[in-house]
């Protein structure tokens, strides 16, 4: 009986270990993806100025591209994603253009 409950102890402190570093482990991802900047504008408030974020996307699409892609202009002002960088909308999903 005592070697039961000494089973189910351990049993019980392992899971609570396992869960604890688990959630430890998605805390520390969510905080390194914290650096990406991007802008989805409210549509009452678009400015197409944007002048500090020099890459978009579609919010529909996988690539980004740079402002002076004529591809970048067929993106719906509604359906624009802005980024500080290159590597903000990589590290968002988004792959490079091929045509720009």
């Amino acid at each position: 009986m005592k070697n039961e409950f000494i089973v189910i102890i351990i049993l019980i402190l392992v899971s609570l270990a396992s869960f604890g570093l688990g959630r430890m482990s998605v805390l520390d991802k969510k905080g390194s993806e914290s650096g990406v900047e991007f802008l989805i504008p409210e549509l009452s408030k678009i400015d197409m100025s944007f002048s500090g974020f020099p890459y978009l996307a579609s919010i529909n699409g996988t690539k980004f591209y740079g402002r002076g892609c004529k591809s970048s202009n067929r993106i719906k002002a509604e359906n624009r994603i802005y980024f500080k960088t290159s590597t903000d909308a990589v590290k968002s999903g988004y792959g490079a253009s091929s045509t720009c």
